[in-house]
């Protein structure tokens, strides 16, 4: 949960500076690092590609060099346009790494070895990007608002999540068919969010009368 620190008045912010402060503040994006890898392992498919299953997406296979190559290409851009000497060699220099490195990973027996940890690695970058984009973008709920909205809505989803799903693979017998399988999730799943969306929003709206009719 996003914190402003210039609002604070104690805690770490205010208790503590230099290197102890750092670490209060590494060990948040620890914790950010760590719910991130735990989403992965559990809702994202861990260390596979997306679709591992589809063959006609097996050129996905080809991303670990061809995002060596593309890094390279950003880093040159970059380093023609420092102005700095000594920066634009060592940014030269490591264009040219990242190039013979993606030489060495377009092998095919080494393209294979790094497809765990590239895509594991994509998938928490992508986690922690959101994590970010999501902290710098939206307004911050108050502690109280937080609690209200776990307590209230998001705990009550998760276990209607559970119970519709358990029913959908007593449905789908011990061998659903894949696609059929998918479909009847899918519905399932839009049908608990239509309704969990329309009883947040009458409760909403009953709350909203209820206070306008106080002094």
């Amino acid at each position: 949960m996003p914190e402003a620190e210039s609002e604070l008045t104690a805690g770490f912010h205010t208790e503590y500076s230099g290197f102890r402060f750092a670490l209060y503040f590494m060990a948040e994006y620890t914790n950010m690092v760590l719910v991130s890898a735990l989403a992965v392992l559990l809702y994202w498919g861990g260390w596979l590609r997306p679709w591992a299953s589809l063959h006609q997406l097996d050129f996905l296979n080809f991303l670990p060099p061809a995002s060596l190559v593309a890094i390279a290409g950003v880093i040159f851009y970059f380093a023609r346009r420092n102005p700095v000497p000594a920066e634009k060699y060592f940014l030269l220099a490591v264009a040219v790494g990242a190039l013979m490195l993606s030489g060495i990973v377009a092998i095919p027996v080494v393209t294979a070895a790094v497809q765990p940890i590239f895509w594991f690695t994509a998938k928490v970058f992508a986690l922690l990007y959101a994590f970010i984009w999501y902290r710098a973008t939206f307004p911050r709920y108050r502690y109280d608002q937080l609690m209200n909205v776990g307590w209230h809505w998001l705990i009550p989803l998760a276990l209607a999540n559970l119970i519709v799903t358990a029913l959908i693979v007593w449905w789908g017998g011990p061998n659903p068919g894949h696609w059929m399988f998918f479909l009847r999730m899918f519905v399932a799943n839009v049908a608990v969010a239509i309704g969990v969306g329309v009883l947040v929003s009458s409760r909403s709206a009953a709350a909203a009368g209820s206070g306008a009719g106080k002094p």
